[in-house]
Parts: structure tokens; C-alpha cells; sequence
């Protein structure tokens, strides 16, 4: 396949994905300021909690997934994004998303050990991504999109980056396929 063709499709692909990330992160920091005073709210926002961490594990799997797929392309990137863009791998490999999409996220039963997945291993998967507990969020949120971005190292930033790349290639002439 082309590079034109590959730089077309990845950037449609990581375009998705910084939709979906900085749209649970943003969600995600809504869920967090949000008044926990009243005795029934704790649980709604805890679950609404859980669906946007559980949103940016998913999409963070898939970032895996399309470098694996889309390598022998993404190892022609320029050498600066190059590097930003494995050092996103490299940290989002040390929170163990693949881990906890496997044992957890995605599947009901422990893809390794054939049983759900147990508390002590939910909470030690949970704490490498969100901290001891869910109000330390803000840690991976600003990893992924600080609240204000411009010019910060991120995860979306290196996507946006990458996907800037790939333009250059397909000079935006080959649309979604």
C-alpha cells in the first residue's frame, strides 16, 4: 500500500481518537468538579467517572493497536515527532491499558486467568492510570489534554502533530475511505 494511501488512514484513524479523548477527558473533568455533597450523587458521578475512564482506556488500546498496524509508516515520521510520538507509546505501555482492557474493560473475564477480574488487581490496574483514587484523575487527564493544550506536550498534541504529517503526504486529497 502507499504512503499516501497509509498517511490517509492513519490520520482519519487518530483523528477519531483525539474526538474521543479529549471528549472523555473533558467529561471527565465536568464529573470531577461536579458538588459530591448530596448522599445519592457520590454514586452517579462515580459511575459517569467510570464510563469516561473506561472511554479513554478503549481509545487508548486503539492508539496501540494502529501503531503496531501502521509501523513501517510511523517510522518515517520526522525524528522530533518521532520520538514524542513513542514516548505517548511509552507511557500509555507503563499505565498497563492493554492489562486493564483485557482483564477488565472490555471483557467481563480475566482474558489471563479465565475469572473476573479480582478488586485488588482492578484497583492496582485503576490506581496506575487514575491514582490512589478517581479524584486523582486530573494526573492522566493532563497527560492526554491539559485544559489548555496550545503548545504543551500532550497526547492529543503529538496525534494533532501526526496527523499534520500525514496531510503533508496525502495534501488532503483522498478524504475518509
Amino acid at each position: 500500500m502507499s504512503d499516501e494511501i497509509l498517511a490517509n488512514d492513519l490520520s482519519w484513524a487518530l483523528n477519531d481518537l483525539i474526538v474521543d479523548l479529549a471528549s472523555a477527558v473533558s467529561m471527565g473533568r465536568e464529573v470531577l468538579a461536579e458538588d459530591r455533597s448530596h448522599p445519592d450523587m457520590a454514586a452517579k458521578l462515580c459511575g459517569r467517572l467510570r464510563v469516561c475512564n473506561h472511554s479513554i482506556v478503549i481509545s487508548l488500546f486503539k492508539l496501540d493497536e494502529l501503531s503496531s498496524h501502521y509501523f513501517d509508516f510511523i517510522k518515517k515520521l520526522p525524528a522530533p515527532l518521532l520520538e514524542d510520538f513513542y514516548n505517548c507509546l511509552k507511557m500509555l505501555r507503563g499505565l498497563k491499558v492493554g492489562d486493564l482492557r483485557n482483564a477488565h474493560v472490555a471483557h467481563p473475564i480475566d482474558k489471563k486467568t479465565k475469572a473476573p477480574i479480582t478488586v485488588e488487581k482492578f484497583e492496582r490496574l485503576m490506581a496506575l492510570m487514575t491514582g490512589k483514587d478517581n479524584l486523582d484523575a486530573e494526573r492522566l487527564y493532563s497527560l492526554i489534554c491539559p485544559e489548555k493544550p496550545r503548545g504543551k506536550k500532550c497526547l492529543v498534541n503529538t496525534l494533532h502533530d501526526v496527523i499534520e504529517f500525514c496531510r503533508e503526504i496525502t495534501k488532503d486529497k483522498i478524504g475518509r475511505r
